[in-house]
């Protein structure tokens, strides 16, 4: 964790080397859910901002990543390798409910309103956006909405990441009026990945490469 300008950054898990991400705030700003994969089967945990031991968050389920707190921070959102599959549960505790039926969804978020869940849907290698209601069923595509970029929801649209390097943008999907904006030229940037925007919907973050190069070494004597 840091502060908004990204100074003072206080780490607050010590695991000793499995992989951990896709870090979701609560809407109180008090915890964080995230995935851990220190086997083969990863794992939801919380973690206390203010301190302390991370706590695993059982599901019920056999795996469990990319997690995403619901606004009204009643539930958390996640998704299973096996099946592909998402899912909700409930965060005092209890079995998990699972939203979509079929193959490839990943990725949940849920939408400004608190109405749908968002997630990706892989269709023979193509990645497609689309939606479910939060209480499960209507599983429907997201009309407009590219396929294979970074997105998240946003209020009446979704923003989202498009491009290819050294020539992304930040784009807006109007829900209403099926129409894409642009927002901003994002120019220098290699890769770009894990957007999300600010809860008072000014600020947009991501991730992002400016710079990557490569050594060449030559081996004498390989055989």
């Amino acid at each position: 964790m840091c502060d908004r300008d990204g100074s003072n950054p206080v780490q607050l898990t010590f695991f000793g080397g499995p992989q951990i991400g896709t870090p979701s705030w609560s809407p109180d700003s008090r915890r964080i859910v995230f995935d851990l994969r220190a086997s083969s089967n990863p794992e939801l945990y919380t973690v206390n901002v203010d301190g302390g031991p991370p706590k695993r968050f059982p599901t019920g389920t056999a795996n469990g990543s990319n997690p995403f707190w619901s606004a009204d921070g009643h539930w958390i959102y996640f998704n299973t390798d096996g099946p592909e599959a998402i899912w909700k549960a409930p965060v005092e505790g209890g079995a998990a409910v699972r939203l979509t039926e079929g193959k490839g969804r990943v990725s949940p978020q849920e939408s400004a309103d608190g109405t749908r869940v968002f997630f990706y849907r892989d269709k023979g290698g193509h990645g497609e956006a689309w939606s479910a209601s939060v209480n499960g069923g209507d599983e429907r595509p997201v009309p407009g909405m590219p396929a294979d970029v970074g997105w998240i929801p946003a209020r009446n649209g979704m923003y989202f990441i498009n491009g290819a390097p050294r020539h992304y943008s930040l784009n807006y999907l109007d829900f209403v009026t099926q129409h894409v904006h642009k927002i901003a030229d994002l120019p220098g940037l290699f890769v770009i990945w894990a957007p999300t925007i600010s809860p008072d919907a000014h600020t947009f973050l991501f991730s992002g490469i400016e710079h990557s190069e490569g050594n060449i070494f030559l081996v004498e004597g390989f055989r």
